[in-house]
């Protein structure tokens, strides 16, 4: 019997939490920021309650897929993968903490650093939702909610011209707009989707 031994840089764990908080004896910069109370985990998550409008439970809720998405990200550097921008608010934390990124990549990525490069438009080519069944196949936890979710700005106002997207609103409310799993379809507008 042959038994085959995986890498000890890629997650055998599919647990978002576990994953980072693993990340702490591989902090090298910035320690007394990074370390100053509580585990990794409750640090991003805290962090994002401090730069973004949400309950504590989006926030996790969002932590959990953007570690996801990363974490397989780099371990299947080879397949396009790409995020809505409900879970790239968690992946954008992710990469502002860089001592925990910087961790991240060491621990996951081989030591190598993954770049993160993303288009000024948004695609619209149903991306969000292949890579959402690319981390299921992969063994992670999907929230299919926050992978079927686009935000808008409600309109409190007149609109505001913009050359790009003559949608925004300004100043508005942002509010989630939900999509149906059946919503696939490639054939969409532009805009409608990640």
């Amino acid at each position: 019997m042959t038994i085959a031994a995986r890498p000890p840089t890629l997650a055998r764990t599919r647990d978002p939490e576990q994953i980072l908080n693993t990340l702490a004896p591989h902090i090298e910069h910035l320690t007394v920021n990074v370390r100053d109370g509580g585990t990794l985990w409750e640090r991003e998550i805290t962090l994002l309650l401090r730069d973004h409008t949400m309950v504590r439970v989006m926030a996790e809720r969002i932590l959990r897929q953007a570690v996801a998405y990363t974490v397989c990200a780099m371990e299947n550097s080879g397949v396009h993968l790409g995020v809505g921008n409900v879970v790239d608010i968690g992946v954008h934390q992710l990469i502002l903490d860089t001592p925990v990124y910087w961790a991240l990549c060491k621990v996951h990525n081989g030591g190598r650093y993954k770049h993160h490069a993303p288009f000024i438009q948004r695609r619209s080519d149903g991306l969000c939702l292949r890579t959402a069944d690319f981390l299921a196949a992969d063994g992670w936890d999907v929230d299919e909610e926050l992978w079927a979710i686009r935000w808008e700005y409600e309109a409190v106002d007149a609109p505001i011209k913009h050359a790009q997207e003559p949608r925004v609103y300004g100043p508005g409310l942002l509010r989630p707009v939900h999509h149906a799993r059946g919503e696939r379809s490639l054939s969409r507008a532009p805009g409608t989707w990640c």
